[in-house]
């Protein structure tokens, strides 16, 4: 796994978990939409309707707990792991980057820099990662 990969683990759970956290709503607004049709039919198909939907949102509540629960511990891994960069300016570029996931642009205005330097600064720091990540015994100058 590249040093980007590893680091992108992060937005991509809260990705997912945004997902899942939309697909919960649609559920409830559908679940709440469902009533029973003014020919005083068969009233047993909407409470089974009802019951699917209100069985997939639970389900979806536990896989979104799941999600924030391995979000949570990803986020702690990449911060100890990005802890260990020696350089000030590449650990606050990684965090702005893949802890805050702020854009390249957000990040050169923030700190002073251009953007082309933001971005070499970048795979600079994405360098260190690496290196941490191959041998992260050691902390990385």
């Amino acid at each position: 796994m590249t040093a980007k990969e590893y680091l992108s683990r992060y937005h991509l759970i809260n990705i997912r978990i945004n997902q899942k956290i939309e697909q919960q709503r649609q559920f409830r607004e559908l679940a709440t939409n469902i009533s029973p049709s003014s020919g005083g039919g068969h009233s047993s198909g909407v409470s089974d309707k009802v019951g699917m939907a209100v069985a997939k949102i639970a389900t979806l509540e536990q896989e979104i707990n799941a999600e924030i629960d391995e979000l949570i511990r990803v986020k702690a891994e990449i911060e100890h792991t990005i802890s260990a960069v020696a350089d000030e300016r590449l650990r606050l570029i990684l965090i702005a980057r893949y802890i805050n996931c702020k854009t390249f642009e957000y990040i050169a205005c923030e700190m002073h820099y251009s953007y082309k330097q933001i971005c070499r600064l970048h795979g600079k720091a994405l360098l260190r990662v690496q290196n941490v990540l191959e041998c992260p015994i050691a902390s990385v100058v």
